[in-house]
C-alpha cells in the first residue's frame, strides 16, 4: 500500500496520469518489495527445501549429485511460481481504480526523473506492458533458480543449517547495500531480479537472463564433479586453512566497508588505499573502525607468524637445526622466507585495494583526493617499504619473546601489549616500531615518511642482533 501510495503522489507531482501497468510494474519491479519481502521469504524457502531433500532415500533413489540437484531445482520452481504468481495477483489488486489500457501511460512516457524512474525504464525497453511483466516474472524465476542452485552448491560441501543461515543473512545484506552504495550494475543483486532497473543500468533486458543462465549452467555442470571426486581433498583443505580464510574474508570485509562508509571522500584508488589503512596518527585522532581494521591486517600477519615460529620451538625445532647444520642457518632461511612473503602479502592488498576500488568506478589518476600536498610515490613507498619493515619488526618481536618464554600463554600477552601500544596514547613520540606504517602517519613532508624508515630499520638492526645473541647464550654453535 505504501508503494502504491508513493507511486500516485509521483504522478502528482510530475501532472502525469498513471494507468494500472505503472502501478503494477511499481509494485513488482520495486526494490523494497523485491529485497525486503520476496528475496528473504524464498532463500527460507530454498534452504528448507535443500534440508528436506538431504536425506539417503533420495540420494539413493537419484543415483547421482546432478540429478539430486535438478530434483531440487524442479521442485523449488513450484514454489518460485507460486510465490511470484500470488505476488502478482496482489500488484494487480492494488490498481483498482485506475484506468486500464493496452500501452503505457503519460506517467511512463514523460521526461526521466527520480519519481518515475521504473515506469520509464520499461517504457524505455521497446516491449509492450504485457510483455515486459511477463519477462519480469521471467527474470525473477532465473534469479531465484540461480540463488537456490548457489545455496545447493554451499550445502553440499558444507551441510550445516548454521552455516546456510549465515549465508542467507548476508547475502540479503549485501543485496541491501549493493543497491544504496554501488554504481557497477553488475555487483547490484536488484539489477537481476528487477528488469526496470536491469534494463536501464544493463542497456539491455536480456543481459540479465544471459548472466544467470550461463551461471546455472555452469553450477549444475561443475558442482557434481567437484563434488563427487574432490569433496574429501576440499574439505581437508578447508579444515586445515580456515584460519587464513577467515583472516583474508575479514581483509576483504574491511576494505569494502571503507569504500561504502566514504563513498562520497575516496575518488581514487590512492584514496582507498589511505583510507582503509590509515590505522593511527600524529594528532592521535581515534577511530575504533580504521584501528581494528589496522590490527586485524598487521598484526593478524604477525600472529600467523607468532603461530608457525611457535609450533617449531616446541616441536620441530632439533629435527630443522639438524637438518639445517647451523642454528644460524635456520634462522636465516626462516627470515629471508617469511621476509619475501610479508612483501608479498603487502603487493596483494594493493591489488585487491585496487580491484575493489575499480569495482566501485574509482580513478586509477595517479592523485590523492583526501590528502593535500601528498604525492603518489610517497604512499607507495609507505605502504610497501615502511610496511614491511613494520612487519619484519613485528615478526623478529614475537620471535624474541617465544624464544625467551615459549609458553603459549605469554606469546597472547606480547601480541596485546603490541596492539596496545599502537595507539599514539601510548608510543608517544612514534619512538616505538609498532604502527608506524598507518597511513595516518603519512604527512607532505618526505623526511618524517624516511625517519619512521630509518627508526623501523634501527630497530630491526638491534632486535636482530638481539636474536643472534641469544643463540650464544644458549650455546648453539656457529658454523
Amino acid at each position: 500500500m505504501s508503494q502504491r501510495r508513493s507511486i500516485v503522489q509521483s504522478s502528482q507531482q510530475l501532472h502525469q496520469q498513471l494507468n494500472q501497468w505503472d502501478i503494477v510494474i511499481g509494485i513488482f519491479g520495486s526494490p523494497f518489495t523485491l529485497i525486503y519481502l520476496l528475496l528473504p521469504f524464498l532463500m527460507i524457502k530454498s534452504i528448507l527445501l535443500i534440508q528436506e531433500l538431504w536425506n539417503t532415500s533420495y540420494f539413493s533413489r537419484l543415483h547421482s549429485w546432478r540429478k539430486w540437484m535438478l530434483y531440487s531445482f524442479k521442485l523449488y520452481f513450484t514454489s518460485v511460481m507460486g510465490s511470484i504468481l500470488l505476488f502478482l495477483m496482489i500488484s494487480f489488486i492494488f490498481t483498482l481504480g485506475f484506468p486500464w489500457n493496452s500501452t503505457w501511460s503519460t506517467f511512463s512516457s514523460s521526461d526521466y526523473t527520480t519519481f518515475n524512474a521504473v515506469s520509464v525504464h520499461a517504457q524505455e525497453s521497446g516491449l509492450t506492458p504485457i510483455l515486459f511483466i511477463l519477462l519480469q516474472m521471467g527474470l525473477l524465476v532465473f534469479f531465484f533458480q540461480c540463488m537456490h542452485l548457489l545455496l545447493i552448491t554451499l550445502y553440499m560441501f558444507v551441510p550445516k543449517l548454521i552455516y546456510m543461515g549465515m549465508a542467507i543473512f548476508i547475502f540479503i545484506v549485501y543485496s541491501m547495500a549493493s543497491f544504496r552504495y554501488m554504481t557497477n550494475p553488475y555487483l547490484i543483486t536488484l539489477d537481476y531480479m528487477s528488469l526496470p532497473y536491469s534494463s536501464g543500468s544493463m542497456g539491455s533486458p536480456i543481459t540479465g537472463f544471459v548472466l544467470l543462465f550461463l551461471l546455472m549452467g555452469l553450477l549444475v555442470l561443475i558442482v557434481p564433479i567437484l563434488r563427487s571426486k574432490r569433496f574429501s581433498s576440499i574439505k581437508a583443505w578447508l579444515k586445515g586453512n580456515y584460519p587464513i580464510i577467515i583472516y583474508g574474508v575479514l581483509i576483504l570485509f574491511g576494505i569494502i566497508t571503507t569504500l561504502l562508509r566514504m563513498k562520497d571522500t575516496i575518488h581514487t584508488v590512492w584514496d582507498a588505499l589511505y583510507l582503509s589503512f590509515f590505522g593511527v596518527d600524529l594528532d592521535r585522532r581515534f577511530s575504533l573502525v580504521t584501528y581494528l581494521f589496522y590490527i586485524i591486517t598487521f598484526y593478524g600477519f604477525v600472529y600467523f607468524f607468532q603461530v608457525y615460529i611457535i609450533d617449531y620451538l616446541t616441536g620441530r625445532f632439533y629435527y630443522m637445526a639438524i637438518r639445517y647444520k647451523s642454528i644460524f642457518h635456520w634462522f636465516s632461511r626462516v627470515i629471508i622466507k617469511f621476509a619475501f612473503t610479508a612483501f608479498v602479502f603487502l603487493i596483494m592488498l594493493l591489488f585487491v585495494t585496487t580491484v575493489l576500488s575499480l569495482v566501485f568506478n574509482k580513478s586509477l589518476a595517479p592523485m590523492m583526493n583526501v590528502l593535500e600536498g601528498v604525492t603518489l610515490p610517497q604512499i607507495l613507498y609507505h605502504f610497501l617499504i615502511n610496511g614491511w619493515l613494520q612487519l619484519m619488526n613485528g615478526m623478529m618481536i614475537v620471535l624474541i619473546c617465544a624464544w625467551i618464554l615459549p609458553e603459549g600463554s605469554w606469546n597472547v600477552i606480547v601480541i596485546g601489549a603490541m596492539v596496545l601500544f599502537t595507539l599514539p596514547t601510548f608510543n608517544i613520540g612514534t619512538f616505538l616500531p609498532l604502527g608506524l606504517n598507518s597511513m595516518g602517519y603519512v604527512t607532505a613532508d618526505w623526511s618524517n615518511t624516511l625517519r619512521i624508515s630509518a627508526l623501523l630499520l634501527t630497530y630491526l638492526i638491534i632486535e636482530i642482533s638481539i636474536m643472534l645473541i641469544l643463540f650464544r647464550k644458549k650455546d648453539i654453535a656457529f658454523h
